[in-house]
Order: C-alpha cells, then structure tokens, then sequence
C-alpha cells in the first residue's frame, strides 16, 4: 500500500494526521535551524578572525597623515 499524497489543505486529513504531519515538519525545521546556526557561528568566526587581521595591517595614525615638510630641511629656492 503507498502513502497516501498530501492534499496541501489540512482541513481535508484527519486530526491524527495533521499531528503527524506537524510533528514531522517540526522536527525537520529543528534540524534545518541546527544547520543555519552552525554556519552562522563559522561565518562570525571568520570575521572576526578577518577583522583582526585588517587591525594588524592598519598603519599608524602618524604614518597615515605625515606631517609638512619643514623649511630648514628643504629649504625653497
């Protein structure tokens, strides 16, 4: 005997099936919710892993904005 197709409208299975239904839905959004949150928790992990890398590669703020040249140094003509 096969399954029987779903309708796609809960009003037309029984009360026993609509539990069975929902329960089976449930369980697969619980493991598809365990799936996005471990990838969510890697891709925070590698941020904050390239975030720390930008800082070390940042320069200096006096190395960013240098100061004027100095008269007595390069003296204008």
């Amino acid at each position: 005997m096969s399954p029987r197709p779903c309708p796609k409208d809960c009003r037309k299975c029984s009360m026993t099936q609509q539990i069975c239904c929902s329960s089976i839905l449930s369980f697969r959004m619980y493991d598809v919710m365990n799936s996005v949150i471990t990838r969510l928790d890697v891709q925070s992990a590698r941020i904050a892993e390239i975030e720390s890398r930008m800082k070390m590669m940042q320069m200096p703020d006096d190395l960013a904005a240098p100061a004027a040249f100095q008269d007595d140094l390069f003296p204008l003509q």
